[in-house]
């Protein structure tokens, strides 16, 4: 598991988000709205997991910590690593992720 906390005092656009990360057109990610008071629970894929939170707030469950990404905050998500979110929060959380096996 690799984060990446943002340290800018200023909230990103998504389109600066993509600009920061440089995500570029053709790359696979993809907007998700996770609502608030959602979850998702344990789970693991069998593909890397890149997630980009541009609003609201999750909390996220990862090899026995959690952590609360904020916006501009990446976390990349090894394949096989069981994981889980939710939103507990007044706001719904918009983040950009993408996938990609090897």
């Amino acid at each position: 598991m690799i984060v990446q906390r943002w340290q800018g005092d200023k909230t990103l656009s998504i389109d600066e988000i993509r600009s920061c990360y440089q995500i570029k057109s053709d790359q696979d990610f993809i907007e998700e709205t996770i609502a608030s008071g959602q979850t998702f629970k344990e789970h693991y894929h069998t593909f890397l997991e890149i997630r980009i939170i541009c609003q609201g707030e999750l909390l996220c469950k990862i090899a026995g910590n959690q952590i609360l990404l904020r916006p501009g905050d990446r976390i990349e998500i090894p394949a096989n690593t069981k994981h889980s979110y939710v939103n507990n929060y007044k706001s719904d959380c918009i983040s950009l992720v993408g996938y990609y096996s090897f």
